[in-house]
């Protein structure tokens, strides 16, 4: 909760900045074009179109993998603001007033439901025979991780015996992690559901610290690489 976390985002962040170094430096062989034609007028809404609208899915007719693909991408923004929000308290974001997180744990169930079906996409042909073993690797580190957090959140939303670690015990751990004065109240240390939280934090970790090593780079190079073939 304290040294593999603060080595989870060194190695998050060293990593993906060598591996963005390693590929801008890379020979760019000038004969080669990766550009889209026809150009649009706007590159800027052409690359956020790109990025956010998924056009290269809609192009394969594939409206169902297009659904889920664009909910796993929503589903991560709003799990990302409701991470933001167990950190400090975030007036723009409770405009709608909601408990941590958004969605009364709707949110993070389509996160799970998404990953699911990616899962059994893997196991239908011809995705089975280009799966590689990193594709199930990436997909169950995320299930496991997103397992133990909606566990927490539904608990302590639904259970009626309740999840007995409150709101400012998470604030007072991330917010001593992010001023580098780590601190586990006792809310957190001695409660018999911390294994869950701990859990929660170590597949979270796991998978931070394999990022920059994986395909899921892709996920910072989209805009980079939809700017070149809008340039």
């Amino acid at each position: 909760m304290v040294p593999m976390l603060y080595a989870a985002i060194v190695i998050f962040i060293t990593g993906a900045l060598l591996r963005l170094i390693k590929i801008g430096v890379a020979p760019n062989p000038k004969a080669i074009t990766h550009r889209v034609f026809p150009e649009k007028r706007s590159k800027l809404l052409a690359i956020l179109s790109d990025i956010f609208l998924f056009p290269g899915i809609t192009r394969k007719k594939d409206p169902a993998y297009w659904v889920f693909f664009g909910l796993f991408h929503i589903a991560i923004f709003f799990l990302f603001l409701g991470h933001i929000e167990l950190i400090a308290d975030m007036r723009v974001i409770q405009l709608v007033k909601h408990k941590i997180f958004l969605g009364k744990g709707l949110v993070g169930l389509l996160f799970v439901a998404t990953l699911f079906f990616f899962l059994f996409r893997r196991f239908r042909s011809p995705y089975r025979e280009l799966s590689v073993p990193e594709d199930f690797i990436v997909i169950l580190g995320l299930l496991t991780t997103a397992f133990f957090g909606s566990h927490m959140n539904l608990a302590t939303l639904y259970s009626s015996h309740g999840f007995d670690i409150p709101l400012e015990a998470y604030r007072t751990y991330l917010g001593s992690i992010v001023r580098l004065s780590p601190t586990i109240p006792a809310e957190i240390s001695g409660s018999p559901h911390q294994v869950i939280l701990v859990m929660h934090i170590l597949l979270a970790n796991i998978f931070f610290i394999y990022f920059p090593f994986s395909k899921v780079m892709h996920s910072i190079l989209a805009f980079f690489s939809n700017a070149v073939k809008r340039s």
